[in-house]
């Protein structure tokens, strides 16, 4: 099976990593940015989406090397792959980062994530799915999980407190979870 994976927050936590430089460079409490939807929405009553791209490229730049993977990430992958499975990262990561590709190449293999090609600056990752067959796609983002969903591929919903109120799609809480399910039905 094919499997396509988003990177910030579904297997890291990005924006939990993110909310302290945020909340500083916007003068907004930490509690309010973890209640907010995350980044360029938490903050869009203050700046333009083109002033954000500039005065947060270099913040994305420096501090996503080191925000931690989701835990069970690396093991749930490399037990997939044991199974026969290929994994698919395809990521919105884009004009935020003076390079998203080399970054998020580095950013994997300095985990020693296995995966067979990474997709960046992707707004449709429907296309994406389709172009390289992908069978089940895990994201967090309701945009993305319903553009693909409406493709005719399987989504799984990575729990996240933005998106709770999206009850058509299977929602999974942890990698042993979706390493579950996907072991029970492939």
């Amino acid at each position: 099976m094919r499997i396509g994976i988003d990177i910030d927050d579904t297997i890291t936590d990005s924006w939990k990593y993110l909310i302290p430089y945020y909340s500083k460079m916007f003068n907004i409490s930490k509690e309010t940015l973890s209640k907010s939807k995350p980044y360029y929405n938490s903050i869009k009553h203050l700046i333009s989406l083109d002033d954000y791209y500039k005065i947060l490229l270099p913040i994305h730049d420096k501090y996503s090397k080191n925000i931690p993977l989701k835990e069970n990430v690396k093991e749930v992958i490399d037990k997939l792959y044991k199974l026969g499975h290929t994994v698919y990262f395809i990521t919105a990561r884009g004009i935020d980062y003076t390079n998203s590709y080399k970054l998020t190449k580095e950013y994997l293999d300095s985990h020693n994530i296995r995966y067979e090609k990474i997709y960046t600056t992707v707004n449709n990752k429907a296309d994406i799915c389709l172009k390289e067959k992908i069978d089940l796609f895990i994201d967090d983002s309701f945009k993305h999980c319903k553009s693909v969903k409406e493709k005719g591929i399987e989504v799984l919903m990575y729990n996240t407190y933005y998106n709770q109120e999206y009850a058509e799609f299977k929602h999974v809480s942890s990698w042993y979870e979706i390493y579950e399910y996907i072991k029970d039905r492939w």
